[in-house]
């Protein structure tokens, strides 16, 4: 019996040594579950080319929109792990949807195998150019006063925007509406065309139309201010103690053979590394991480608590 163990042992450790020599003999989809032209669809374009160059095979970026990231990311956890399909996911979609979404068809935590994290990034709050709030702090005042009713966008129901526009509502009890778009993209088209009041989006996206003269900025969501915009403030000089930072990450389907994650994880954390690619992400406010694999488990595992917190905190619900 015992020989028998070990044969089956050795059987499956050649069989993983075997797929992880042939991988990849085709394309890899890589599943972004975001409309086009976000920053996290940039980011994955830029490094699923570098990938392709690693790999010696395409691979095709496929945006898969909805449900603040879930609806590419149950697409991946349904298939087959065999190294083909992967996810770009974010903390939206892989620590947030947990504990908002009522119906959530995947377990973030069981259905996945996380790969690395892939970089971070603050958040920026932004006004149209003729909004007559012009920081932070004369926006902290209108929330505290409840003067006016605020309608604040983001880029999705469980995006990183959507849970800090509830933590900013539920610290300073301002009159705020959340509106939630599919996507950075038509959430700031909104916002410059003065159609809502305040937008929170990732940094790249919220920065670039900041420096073209066409939205404002108010705050960014990190406890340091960006060295991209030194002299817009902090979420934290205003309302003490609140912050909020997007990750990104990559995984495969839950029983992916180890070979192709560890191959997946030093080609990824390697292109990390490169000295142009940190100098883009740098451009755009982001920090590139390049994690091991347990770390980035014990990670997710990590922020799926907190937010669950924050979340019932806010008392933040919705349905699918």
């Amino acid at each position: 019996m015992v020989f028998r163990v070990i044969a089956l042992v050795l059987a499956l450790l050649s069989a993983q040594l075997a797929w992880g020599q042939t991988w990849p003999a085709k394309p890899v989809r890589l599943v972004v579950p975001y409309p086009p032209g976000g920053s996290v669809d940039t980011y994955a374009r830029l490094i699923g080319q570098r990938l392709a160059e690693r790999l010696g095979q395409p691979v095709v970026v496929d945006n898969r929109a909805g449900a603040a990231g879930s609806i590419g990311s149950e697409f991946v956890a349904k298939s087959a792990p065999d190294g083909y399909t992967l996810v770009w996911g974010t903390v939206s979609s892989h620590a947030i949807n947990m504990t908002l979404y009522t119906k959530l068809r995947y377990d973030n935590l069981k259905d996945f195998a996380p790969i690395t994290q892939l970089m971070e990034q603050p958040l920026m709050v932004v006004v149209p150019l003729n909004s007559k709030i012009n920081s932070m702090a004369e926006l902290g005042q209108v929330l505290q006063s409840r003067s006016i009713r605020l309608n604040v966008g983001t880029a999705g129901v469980g995006t990183t925007g959507h849970m800090t526009t509830e933590l900013i509502k539920k610290r300073t009890g301002g009159d705020i509406t959340h509106v939630g778009y599919r996507g950075s993209n038509p959430m700031l088209t909104e916002l410059m065309g003065g159609h809502i009041d305040v937008g929170i989006d990732n940094l790249p996206s919220a920065l670039a139309l900041v420096k073209a003269g066409k939205l404002k900025a108010l705050a960014v969501t990190s406890l340091k201010r960006s060295p991209l915009a030194p002299d817009i403030p902090t979420l934290d000089e205003v309302i003490p103690g609140l912050q909020a930072i997007a990750w990104q990450g990559l995984f495969a389907p839950a029983g992916t053979p180890d070979a192709v994650l560890e191959r997946l994880e030093r080609e990824v954390t390697s292109i990390l590394r490169q000295p142009d690619v940190v100098a883009v992400l740098a451009q755009g406010g982001t920090t590139p991480v390049g994690s091991a694999r347990a770390d980035f488990a014990a990670f997710v595992k990590a922020e799926t608590i907190r937010w669950a917190e924050i979340v019932r905190l806010a008392g933040a619900r919705a349905d699918d």
